[in-house]
């Protein structure tokens, strides 16, 4: 696994320099790739069968 959490040994970061910075480049990535609020619908095809689709609009926190 690579990335941030990659980076983690038995399951955390080693200190609390490395939580620090792990939370500041998340807010970054955040603030640069997350800033437009969802408002699509997501169609999927297995071969030539509509398998369904979702539509995403706004932002939802935890697993549904």
């Amino acid at each position: 696994m690579e990335g941030l959490l990659g980076h983690r040994v038995k399951g955390r970061w080693e200190n609390t320099q490395e939580n620090a910075f792990v939370l500041l480049a998340l807010d970054r990535y955040f603030g640069t790739y997350e800033k437009v609020t969802p408002d699509f619908v997501a169609k999927a095809w297995l071969g030539d069968a509509y398998a369904g689709e979702h539509a995403f609009r706004g932002r939802t926190h935890g697993a549904p």
